[in-house]
C-alpha cells in the first residue's frame, strides 16, 4: 500500500480504549487531528494497529488503563517490541466521551429533548474514548523529554 505525503510525513500516535470484547481505535496526529476512528473486536487488535502502523508513522502506540488493558497490552507487548507502548490513565474519559458522540451525532426528532444524562449512544462510542487518551498524550508529551521516557520506564509490563 502507498502512503499519501501527509499520512507518511505526520507524527501520529495510535491510541486503544481496551475492553473485554471490543476495543476503540483512534489515530491522532501531533495538531490533534484524528487520521483515522473506529471500533474493532478485542481479538482483531493486534492486526487493526498493524494496519493502522502500515499507513502511518507511529510515535507510540497508547494503551487507556481501564478495564481489559491486561490482555490488550499483552497481545500488543509481544507484536509491538520495537514501537513505545505507553499506559494512559482513562479517568473520566466515558462521559466526556459520550458527550464528543453526541456533539458529533446529535439526536433527533424527540430525542433531542431528553437530557445528555439520560442518552444513550445507539452504537459502540470506544473510538471516542480513543481520541481523548491520544489528546492526553500530546497535551503532556511537549513538556520534556524526561517526561516521556519517564513514562515508557514506569509503564507497566502488565498493568
Amino acid at each position: 500500500m502507498k502512503l499519501l505525503p501527509s499520512e507518511a510525513q505526520c507524527a501520529c500516535v495510535c491510541a486503544i480504549d481496551p475492553g473485554r470484547r471490543k476495543c476503540g481505535l483512534a489515530v491522532v496526529d501531533e495538531t490533534l487531528q484524528v487520521r483515522e476512528q473506529r471500533v474493532v473486536a478485542t481479538e482483531k487488535i493486534g492486526s487493526a494497529v498493524g494496519q493502522v502502523r502500515e499507513r502511518y508513522r507511529l510515535r507510540a502506540v497508547l494503551v487507556g488503563s481501564g478495564t481489559g488493558s491486561a490482555a490488550v497490552w499483552e497481545r500488543l507487548a509481544s507484536e509491538l517490541a520495537d514501537l513505545p507502548l505507553l499506559s494512559v490513565d482513562e479517568r473520566g474519559t466515558t462521559l466526556e466521551a459520550r458527550q464528543r458522540y453526541f456533539a458529533a451525532n446529535p439526536p433527533r426528532g424527540l430525542w433531542r429533548l431528553l437530557p445528555l444524562s439520560l442518552r444513550t449512544p445507539p452504537v459502540p462510542y470506544d473510538d471516542y474514548v480513543a481520541i481523548l487518551l491520544a489528546e492526553r498524550y500530546w497535551q503532556t508529551a511537549g513538556t520534556s523529554e524526561g517526561k516521556r521516557k519517564e513514562e515508557r520506564e514506569n509503564s507497566p509490563s502488565q498493568p
